[in-house]
């Protein structure tokens, strides 16, 4: 058996990794943020009772429960790096 390439991180660079992949969330959730109010605007203008405006309601819906989900995703992500991070500050291995 091969050995592995996977590299263990220091328990510093867990932290500094942990902390760029809550920025990475965070830009996520602004991007998804920025899509949403797209989508409202869109929303509010299409006011029509016909079949097309209805179907596209509809569509606009799902997409929006798509980006809210994916937002909830983002922000659970980040509170589990956060409790990640304090548990390694906690044992002591903040590596300085």
């Amino acid at each position: 058996m091969a050995p592995s390439t996977a590299r263990c991180y220091t328990p510093q660079e867990s932290i500094i990794r942990y902390q760029q992949f809550i920025e990475t969330s965070k830009e996520r959730i602004a991007e998804d943020e920025k899509i949403l109010r797209e989508y409202d605007v869109e929303m509010r203008r299409t006011v029509g009772n016909d079949p097309a405006s209805v179907r596209r309601r509809t569509e606009l819906r799902i997409i929006k429960k798509h980006y809210n989900d994916e937002i909830d995703a983002n922000k659970a992500k980040i509170v589990d790096y956060y409790r990640k991070i304090q548990e390694l500050k906690a044992h002591g291995k903040e590596g300085r």
